[in-house]
C-alpha cells in the first residue's frame, strides 16, 4: 500500500443543494473533522428582514480524513462526491483551510458576487486543482456549468467546470509585456 493513500489532508465533499448541514451531522458522527463554513447574511422576506447563517460555499463542506476513509463517507446519501480530478481526490492545502477560517471568524461582513457569465469572456479558475489557469467562455450550459477553452503551448483545451470556481478576469489583467 503506498504511503501517500494513508496520510491525511483536507478534502472538500460536494452535497446536494441545501443538504451541507445534514452531511457535516453525519460526517461529525463518524468520528472525522468536518468544516462548514457559515457566513451571516441578510434576507429579505416580504414582510420583514432577518439575518441567517447560509453556507460560504454553497453544496460544499470539507473533511479531514485520509483518502481510504473518503470512500467510507461517501456512503452518506447527501453527499454527492469528493472533489475529483482524473479520478483522484483533490487535497486541500491546509493554508487554504485556515485562510477560510480567519475570514470567518474575523466577523468580516462577506458579500458574495454573483458572477454572470457570457461567452468570450475572459475567466480565471479560483478553486480546485486548475487554480490560477485562465480561460475563455465557449459555451454556456445551464445555469451554472460552462465550457472554457484553455489556451498552453500553442494548443487548446476545453473543460466544463461550475461557474462557482470562476472569477471574470478584466482584460487589462491578462496583458502580457514581452522584453
Amino acid at each position: 500500500m503506498s504511503n501517500s493513500i494513508c496520510y491525511s489532508g483536507w478534502y472538500a465533499g460536494y452535497t446536494y443543494p441545501k443538504a451541507e448541514r445534514k452531511v457535516f451531522r453525519e460526517i461529525e458522527l463518524k468520528g472525522v473533522e468536518v468544516f462548514l463554513p457559515l457566513c451571516k447574511v441578510v434576507r429579505q422576506w416580504s414582510d420583514r428582514k432577518r439575518k441567517v447563517e447560509v453556507p460560504l460555499f454553497p453544496s460544499y463542506v470539507f473533511v479531514y480524513a485520509t483518502r481510504n476513509s473518503l470512500y467510507e463517507l461517501l456512503r452518506i446519501r447527501e453527499l454527492v462526491r469528493i472533489v475529483s480530478f482524473e479520478g483522484k481526490f483533490c487535497r486541500i492545502p491546509d493554508p487554504q483551510i485556515e485562510s477560510i477560517r480567519k475570514l470567518i471568524e474575523g466577523n468580516i461582513p462577506i458579500q458574495h458576487e454573483d458572477f454572470v457569465p457570457r461567452v468570450g469572456s475572459l475567466v480565471r479558475v479560483e478553486h480546485g486543482p486548475l487554480k490560477g489557469v485562465e480561460g475563455t467562455i465557449k459555451e454556456i450550459k445551464g445555469k451554472s456549468r460552462l465550457i472554457i477553452q484553455i489556451l498552453a503551448l500553442g494548443q487548446a483545451v476545453s473543460i466544463d467546470i461550475s461557474k462557482h470556481h470562476l472569477k471574470e478576469v478584466a482584460r487589462e489583467e491578462n496583458v502580457l509585456i514581452k522584453a
